[in-house]
C-alpha cells in the first residue's frame, strides 16, 4: 500500500488530457468530455487492464488507447520510458533490466541502442537471440577448425552458444577465440524476395534428397517474359542452406546484343569456347561433403552421368570450398532438340571456378577437369562448326555469349524450329515458353508468337464487330449482304453457337507455310 501511495502519474505522450501512465507501469484514462453528433459525452477516469501480446512470460504488455484518430495499441514499457526517462542520445529501444517484460516499473527500464540491447541479452541475461543457432556452420579464426553448428563450437571451447553467436555478430572474443560463419548469408529482405519469386512461378526450387540444401533456378516463364531482376538472374544453380550460401553461381548471362546482355569489351575479355552440353556444378564442401548438381536439380540423369567423371583422383584434387562450374558434353536419347553437337566421347569440361564471395578463378590453373579452351581469334573461331564462345570480364565477373551461326542453323533444322511449329503450339493451346527447349531460340519464338497473335486478333476482332453489326439480320439477309464476304463463314458459325469451330477456322486461315524459318 505504501508503494501505491508513492506512485507518480504523467500524461501519455500524444494522448495528453486523455490518458496517463504511472511510474509503476500502470495506465489510466482521465476524466474528459468528448463532443459527438448526439451531444456531449463525459468519460470517467479509470485504471486500464492492459493485456500481454502472447500467453507466455516473454510477452510485452500492450494497452489500447483512443483519440480522435481511432484506437491504437501501445506498448506500456515505451509509454513509461517516454514519460519518465530522458533520452538525450535519441536511442530507439527500451530495455527491461531484469529481463521480465511484464515488469514496467520506471526503475526497471532504460533507453538503449540495438547493439546494447543484444549485448544485455547475451552477457547479463544469458539469453540467445537466435533460435536457429544449430543450423549455422562456423569456423574458428585462430585455429581454422570447422564446426557443423554454433553449439558444437561452444562445447569445444567451453563456452555457451550465445557467446559464440555474439562473436559472429559483433566480433567479440569468446574464450580467447573469434568465430566466423563458414558460409556467407543472403539478407532477410533478399530471401523474402526470393520466396515471392518462387510463389510467382519465376523461380523453381528443388531439395537435396539427403542434405539440408535447396537449389534455385529460374523457370521458362521467367525466361520467356524476360523478367530479369537481381534475384532471378542469381538463381542459376544457387544452392542455399537456409539463408547460408553454399554455392554462389555466376549470374544468368545472355547472348551478345540481347537487351539484358552485359557490356563486356571483347577486345579485353577472357574468351573461351562454349561447349554444347548441360550445366553441372561440383563442390567439395567442408560441411556437406561432395555436392553435385545440375542447374536446377540434385538427382536427375545429367547429375548421375556427371558423377561418373568425378573419380577418387578428381575428388582428391578438388579444392575444398571452391565451386566448379562445368558442361556435361554427352548425348542423351530424347534430347536431340537440346544438344545438337554429336559428342563421340563424353566429357565434363570446366568453364568456371568461383569462391563463395563470387571471386572468379582461372580453370586452367586450378581445375582437375579438362577445361574450356581459351580463344585468341573468336571471330574466326565462331565461323567453324562450334556452338560459340563466352567472353568474361574477370574484374566484374560479367559474361556474355557469342553464338556461332552453324550451331543456330543446325539447331533450327534438328528441332524443326520454324514459324509453323510455333503456330501448332499456339493452336493447341500450349505455352510456347514450355515447348521451346533452348533459351537461344526463345527470342525468335517470341517474335513469331507476336506476329501470329496479331494476325489472329485482327481477324477475331473483325468477326466480332461484324457479328455485332449484323445481329439484327436474318440468315438469308446476311447471305445476300455484299459486305463481309470474307467473314461470312465465321459469322454463320457464331450464329449456330459454334464459337470453337470459328476459332479453329481462324487458326487455319493464318497457318504459315513451311518455308518460313
Amino acid at each position: 500500500m505504501e508503494e501505491i501511495l508513492q506512485e507518480e502519474w504523467l500524461p501519455v505522450k500524444g494522448y495528453e488530457g486523455l490518458y496517463e501512465v504511472s511510474s509503476l507501469g500502470r495506465v489510466r484514462s482521465v476524466p474528459h468530455t468528448v463532443q459527438h453528433k448526439l451531444g456531449e459525452w463525459r468519460y470517467k477516469g479509470k485504471v486500464l487492464n492492459p493485456q500481454p501480446t502472447k500467453k507466455d512470460k516473454t510477452a510485452y504488455i500492450k494497452a489500447r488507447l483512443y483519440n480522435p484518430a481511432g484506437w491504437k495499441g501501445k506498448y506500456v514499457h515505451r509509454l513509461v520510458a517516454e514519460a519518465f526517462i530522458p533520452n538525450p542520445d535519441g536511442k530507439k529501444e527500451v530495455n527491461h533490466k531484469n529481463g521480465d517484460r511484464r515488469d514496467n516499473r520506471v526503475e526497471n527500464l532504460e533507453w538503449v541502442s540495438s547493439s546494447e540491447n543484444e549485448k544485455h541479452k547475451i552477457y547479463t541475461l544469458n539469453q540467445s537471440t537466435s533460435n536457429k543457432m544449430e543450423l549455422v556452420p562456423v569456423y574458428c579464426v585462430e585455429t581454422l577448425k570447422r564446426y557443423r553448428s554454433i553449439s558444437e563450437a561452444a562445447r569445444d571451447v567451453g563456452a555457451k552458444p550465445n557467446r559464440v553467436w555474439a562473436s559472429l555478430e559483433y566480433g567479440w572474443r569468446c574464450k580467447g577465440f573469434h568465430f566466423k560463419r563458414t558460409y556467407t548469408c543472403v539478407s532477410e529482405s533478399w530471401f523474402e524476395r526470393l520466396q515471392k519469386e518462387v510463389k510467382a512461378g519465376n523461380i523453381r526450387v528443388a531439395t537435396h534428397p539427403t542434405l539440408p540444401l535447396k537449389i534455385y533456378n529460374y523457370t521458362k516463364q521467367c525466361d520467356y517474359e524476360g523478367y530479369w531482376t537481381d534475384v532471378t538472374r542469381k538463381c542459376r544453380g544457387l544452392i542455399l542452406n537456409g539463408r547460408n550460401i553454399v554455392v554462389n553461381p555466376p549470374e544468368k548471362f545472355f547472348n551478345l546484343g540481347e537487351p539484358f546482355a552485359a557490356k563486356v569489351n571483347l577486345n579485353k575479355a577472357v574468351i573461351t569456347s562454349k561447349s554444347d552440353g548441360y550445366m553441372i556444378i561440383v563442390k567439395k564442401d567442408p560441411i556437406f561433403g561432395l555436392i553435385v548438381s545440375s542447374r536446377g536439380s540434385f538427382d536427375n540423369k545429367y547429375v548421375e552421368a556427371a558423377k561418373r567423371f568425378i573419380t577418387p583422383a578428381i575428388q582428391e584434387n578438388l579444392i575444398e570450398g571452391l565451386s566448379y562450374f562445368c558442361e556435361l558434353c554427352q548425348n542423351f536419347e530424347g534430347d536431340e532438340a537440346i544438344i545438337v553437337t554429336k559428342h563421340y566421347e563424353p566429357m565434363l569440361i570446366c568453364w568456371g571456378i568461383r569462391t563463395l564471395e563470387g571471386e572468379e578463378l582461372n580453370p586452367q590453373e586450378l581445375s582437375p577437369f579438362p577445361y574450356a579452351e581459351q580463344i585468341t581469334d573468336y571471330k574466326k573461331y565462331i565461323k567453324g562448326e562450334v556452338e560459340g564462345v563466352v567472353a568474361l570480364n574477370p574484374q566484374t565477373g560479367e559474361r556474355v555469349k557469342v553464338k556461332g551461326q552453324w550451331w543456330l542453323e543446325r539447331h533450327r533444322l534438328i528441332s524443326d524450329f520454324n514459324k509453323r511449329r510455333i503456330w501448332e503450339i499456339m493452336r493447341d493451346g500450349k505455352l510456347v515458353a514450355e515447348e521451346v527447349e533452348v533459351d537461344e531460340l526463345l527470342p525468335q519464338a517470341i517474335t513469331w508468337q507476336r506476329e501470329l497473335t496479331k494476325e489472329f486478333n485482327e481477324i477475331w476482332r473483325a468477326v466480332q464487330d461484324a457479328d455485332s453489326e449484323t445481329s439484327h439480320l436474318t440468315d438469308k439477309e446476311l447471305g445476300l449482304l455484299d459486305k463481309y464476304q470474307n467473314l461470312k463463314p465465321y459469322l454463320f458459325m457464331l450464329r449456330k453457337d459454334k464459337e470453337q469451330e470459328c476459332i479453329s477456322k481462324i487458326w487455319e486461315a493464318i497457318k504459315p507455310r513451311y518455308d518460313v524459318v
